[in-house]
């Protein structure tokens, strides 16, 4: 094992100074080089940095310490963290950085998963959220997730799209995650509605198909569209159903339906 080996195990506790006493002369001689370089390199660095770098130079340094712990249970550094990310937050000096500090700063969060692994998600997130100062910034960082993160993280940002005026990009996202909650579908019919009739419609057959709870404005804008086309064997397919469906409250549809009506 050489020194970078034993200065580099990832998988269990290590006191430095207990490590120090493994060591040859030879590798300490190489181990006060090695840090008087690396010492050499902060200190050329440090005069150029904002204060968002300094503190994310803070948090890496305690994320590394973390990668040394054989399993995460509330260790110090994952508090030292919160304190730092909600200073920072609070401070209001995030906005000192320039979008390309901040934009590189994100790319790591992206690339780390929010390091949720290391305990720390909820500050993560937090800073995440902070680090994007308008609508152009958060299209941006969302178009870097939907590039390089995970589905957890693009349920995260995908309303960020709405925020930043690309509804578009927001609904194709809705689109291509549609499951069995019917709440999706009743965003995507809302929108779709006046832009694509026959897509809203399909939209609204599908969700009937595969959800079970919360039917009741879906079948409203069914029932509607039937009335709307003439089409009575298939309003009268529909209301058949909404009576029978335990999704479906029908007194509220037909409360809708009156109402719609007046108006």
């Amino acid at each position: 094992m050489d020194l970078r080996e034993k200065l580099e195990l990832k998988y269990r506790r290590v006191d430095i100074y207990d490590l120090i006493e493994t060591l040859t002369v030879e590798e300490r001689k190489d181990l006060i080089r090695y840090l008087e370089d690396s010492i050499r390199e902060m200190e050329e660095k440090a005069p150029g940095l904002t204060y968002l770098e300094e503190q994310w130079q803070e948090i890496r340094r305690l994320l590394k310490e973390l990668e040394y712990e054989p399993y995460i249970d509330d260790q110090w550094q994952i508090w030292e963290i919160w304190d730092i990310c909600e200073e920072l937050i609070k401070s209001g000096r995030i906005r000192e950085s320039s979008w390309e500090i901040r934009k590189e700063i994100l790319s790591e969060i992206i690339e780390g998963e929010f390091f949720d692994w290391y305990g720390v998600i909820d500050p993560m997130q937090d800073l995440f959220r902070a680090s994007c100062l308008n609508g152009e910034e958060k299209i941006s960082c969302a178009d870097m997730v939907f590039r390089e993160g995970s589905d957890y993280m693009k349920k995260e940002v995908a309303p960020w799209y709405l925020e930043g005026g690309r509804p578009d990009k927001y609904y194709t996202y809705l689109e291509t995650f549609l499951g069995r909650e019917s709440g999706p579908y009743e965003e995507l019919i809302g929108y779709y509605r006046d832009k694509d009739r026959e897509k809203a419609v399909a939209l609204a057959d599908t969700a009937l198909k595969k959800c079970r709870s919360g039917l009741t404005g879906i079948m409203v804008f069914l029932l509607k569209d039937a009335e709307e086309k003439g089409d009575s064997a298939r309003y009268a397919k529909l209301t058949r159903s909404a009576k029978t469906r335990v999704s479906i409250d029908y007194v509220e549809v037909l409360r809708r339906l009156g109402q719609e009506a007046q108006e």
